[in-house]
């Protein structure tokens, strides 16, 4: 009876996920700065609620908080389908 031997390749990033194909990076980066702009949305919230930053200027980061959470749920539900 003979012996098989299996040798398995390294994986590497390019053959992982259908081998690197249809990567969109500048999705992922316009995705990372929508995510951004939600952490900046609630950073300066809380720094408005303890009166660290003036009010008014949160009132209007906060719409680029909801720009943000919009933007990347369209960019995620496109990059799933």
């Amino acid at each position: 009876m003979a012996v098989t031997t299996i040798i398995r390749q390294p994986r590497t990033m390019s053959s992982v996920a259908g081998g690197g194909r249809g990567k969109l990076f500048h999705l992922q980066a316009l995705r990372g700065l929508a995510a951004s702009l939600v952490v900046l949305s609630h950073s300066v919230d809380s720094l408005a609620v303890r009166d660290l930053f003036p009010k008014a200027f949160a009132t209007r980061l906060a719409i680029s908080g909801y720009f943000g959470v919009a933007t990347f749920f369209i960019i995620s539900g496109f990059i799933i389908y």
